[in-house]
């Protein structure tokens, strides 16, 4: 039998590895997670800046401090302390440069606005080249929108999110050219500008709330039309209702509003929403998509009765304890937590009025959701037979 420790590397024979072979094995070791890559920081100076790139490959900054840490941690030093080992002098090269570090996914989401913050992250602006996906608020992209434009940071997925109340956006900036997939809760921007004005859309999500007032319904449903017809390029597109708050009127309006769009294959009506985190956390590890689950929502029209029933409400469940988990809270110094939204409502329209009366219809309103189809153009009630005429 084979001694056990005859499988352990002894120091002497690792120091003698090539320095390429050394680096491969860490940044093998550090893909497994990032908090395997930030502890391996700690092993030694060169295999600090060897796994640095892969700490900051997915990127949240969400207060000034986030950023002010990171953007010092990267920064080259003033002064630089050379050590003698030959080992690290190649990295301490590479270190120079923030051509370096690839940011592939960035949530942007600085509910503040300080010219420090700004010029902080235009310093390291290099390091976003790369970038695929981000999600940032409609004020951070007003606010940085003058270094944005200096640099090449074109991603392909965007999502535009807001802290209660929707901030209207230029959808002509040159961020937006690249972006195939989009999730916003505004489709028209400043200057006239609005989600047609993306040459490369081929995806697009809209949030909403389920119990909004008549009108917007009305607006909302007109613009996603006007959306539809002038993007022929557009191969799917979403309108996800926030069901926190069930109300069958309220879907009996939106279905026949939208009864024009409903009539579109590359329209699909969801009746649920995930959080705006894990909306994000599946675009970054590449989790299904809110288009992925409309096609699977829709798909279940031609199953029977109990079949359908179930699985909606698998559906549903699922995106309950998703939103539900304490994961998706941000601890802050406070001790409270931080959310993201993504919405079309003003911040005074949250509070429910009336929650007993919602909480009460929510049973019968689900069976009859989860069982029928989603095309189906549900008949009004009496009561709303006046906006029609």
């Amino acid at each position: 039998m084979s001694d056990p420790s005859s499988s352990v590397l002894s120091s002497d024979l690792w120091w003698r590895l090539p320095t390429e072979l050394i680096r491969e094995i860490a940044l093998y070791a550090a893909s497994g997670s990032s908090r395997e890559a930030c502890t391996l920081r700690l092993v030694a100076r060169h295999v600090n800046l060897w796994v640095l790139p892969l700490v900051f490959s997915t990127l949240t900054l969400a207060t000034s401090d986030d950023v002010i840490h990171f953007t010092t941690t990267i920064s080259p030093p003033k002064r630089r302390k050379v050590i003698v080992p030959a080992l690290v002098r190649s990295a301490h090269e590479n270190d120079r440069s923030f051509t370096f570090y690839h940011v592939e996914s960035l949530a942007l989401v600085l509910n503040i606005k300080l010219p420090s913050v700004e010029d902080a992250l235009e310093s390291v602006a290099p390091v976003f080249h790369s970038l695929q996906n981000l999600a940032i608020a409609g004020q951070n992209l007003t606010s940085h929108a003058h270094w944005l434009r200096k640099h090449p940071i074109r991603p392909r997925q965007m999502m535009i999110i807001h802290f209660g109340r929707p901030q209207m956006v230029n959808f002509r900036e040159p961020i937006f050219e690249r972006v195939t997939h989009l999730y916003t809760a505004v489709l028209l921007g400043h200057r006239n500008s609005s989600v047609v004005d993306l040459p490369s859309l081929t995806h697009l999500a809209v949030y909403t709330r389920l119990d909004l007032a008549g009108s917007t319904m009305l607006d909302i449903s007109r613009l996603i039309r006007e959306t539809l017809a002038s993007l022929p390029r557009l191969q799917s597109m979403v309108l996800s209702l926030d069901s926190d708050r069930f109300d069958e009127s309220a879907m009996n309006l939106w279905t026949m509003y939208l009864g024009d769009c409903l009539s579109d294959s590359r329209f699909f009506l969801l009746p649920y929403q995930y959080g705006v985190r894990v909306e994000w956390q599946n675009l970054v590890m590449r989790g299904p998509s809110v288009w992925e689950r409309a096609k699977a929502w829709q798909a279940l029209d031609g199953e029977d009765y109990f079949t359908r029933l179930n699985k909606r409400g698998e559906m549903v469940q699922v995106a309950s304890s998703q939103n539900d988990s304490p994961a998706w809270r941000r601890p802050t110094k406070m001790g409270s937590g931080t959310s993201w939204e993504i919405d079309l409502v003003e911040l005074e329209r949250y509070v429910d009025p009336d929650p007993i009366r919602h909480r009460e219809c929510f049973y019968s309103f689900m069976v009859r959701l989860l069982t029928s189809s989603i095309l189906t153009v549900y008949r009004p009630t009496c009561e709303y037979d006046y906006i029609l005429n």
